[in-house]
């Protein structure tokens, strides 16, 4: 952690590693902002970034599928009627989970005058392939995602999440509503310490589905936990497999893996050479990594976890370059083989 310090701009870390019977490594280092001496510890809420989409929106829409408020196969259109556009009304729940819509966060990359603005461009803009016969990456399509889930529960996902996911798991720390922490519990950087990282989620503000969630080591250990439980059931776990879609190619990058490679409800499922555990990877592992620096890895098959959370921040431009440097200088790999037991 002393060269990961050195190397790179974070400034501190939390790492839990455990299973569902214990927890056996439990570490925090370093400082939450390079202009406090507050210290980091297992509490310490961090930007998460993506980790947000299974956190909150895949596990939100996991429930509300269970009651039978929504379902995979409806299609987008029922709840975002302004959504329009060539091949648009074909699109359903289950292609923004898998990013198979379409939809391309390069279409995106531009100013807008208003939120109004951005909203009516992702409501508006063209797919770039037929929904479901492809896969890319998009926060956007998490974006449209989180929506139906708030127009499905009636409230934002703060509120829907704390209800129907945190609370109940004891995760009592995770929130949206960051504005509300004092920034001696926020790990953070530069100018963004206390705030969403993504410049365009800024912009947007509320509660989205693609970004926005703050949490701790601590509360990223019970939400890993709970799930290595459920996939502890054998229809648990073929189910949960199931709603996969994507290649593999051993010859990606970390980036282009995470851009193109195989999603799993929200999850990658990872070749392991472009696996964030390295030679720990099995080939049950699924994965998710915030672009701020954050990492958490559940193995089905050992019944244990790795969380990483850095406050590296985001990468700008956040490019291919950038991202597989961050994910080298930040030794997400080296920590994981020496931590996770085998």
């Amino acid at each position: 952690m002393e060269d990961v310090f050195e190397n790179t701009t974070a400034v501190g870390a939390s790492i839990v590693a455990g299973s569902v019977k214990e927890i056996y490594y439990k570490e925090s280092f370093g400082v939450v902002h390079s202009s406090s001496n507050s210290k980091v510890n297992s509490d310490t809420l961090f930007d998460i970034q993506s980790i947000t989409k299974v956190v909150a929106t895949t596990s939100l829409l996991e429930r509300f599928v269970t009651e039978g408020l929504i379902h995979l196969s409806d299609q987008v259109q029922k709840y975002i009627p302004e959504i329009k556009g060539s091949y648009k009304s074909k699109i359903t729940i289950k292609d923004l989970v898998l990013h198979q819509s379409g939809i391309s966060d390069e279409d995106f990359g531009g100013s807008f005058n208003s939120v109004n603005d951005l909203w009516n461009s992702m409501f508006n803009s063209e797919v770039r392939f037929e929904p479901g016969t492809a896969t890319e990456y998009t926060d956007v399509g998490y974006r449209l995602l989180g929506l139906c889930l708030e127009r499905v529960g009636g409230a934002n996902l703060d509120l829907l999440c704390a209800k129907h996911i945190w609370l109940p798991l004891g995760m009592n720390q995770t929130t949206y509503d960051i504005a509300r922490v004092a920034k001696t519990k926020i790990a953070g950087h530069g100018e963004t310490w206390g705030m969403v990282d993504d410049a365009q989620d800024r912009f947007l503000g509320g509660t989205l589905g693609c970004d926005g969630v703050f949490s701790s080591s601590t509360d990223l250990s019970i939400f890993c936990r709970s799930l290595l439980k459920r996939l502890d059931d054998k229809k648990y776990l073929q189910h949960f497999t199931k709603l996969g879609a994507g290649d593999l190619d051993e010859s990606w990058s970390f980036y282009e893996s995470l851009g193109l490679g195989r999603k799993v409800y929200g999850w990658e499922a990872h070749h392991m050479n472009q696996s964030y555990l390295g030679l720990a990877h099995t080939s049950l592992s699924v994965e998710k990594a915030g672009g701020a620096g954050a990492f958490i890895c559940v193995r089905p098959e050992y019944q244990d976890f790795f969380i990483y959370l850095t406050n590296h921040g985001r990468p700008e431009p956040f490019s291919m370059e950038a991202w597989n440097n961050l994910v080298a200088k930040l030794k997400v790999r080296e920590l994981s083989r020496e931590i996770l037991k085998s």
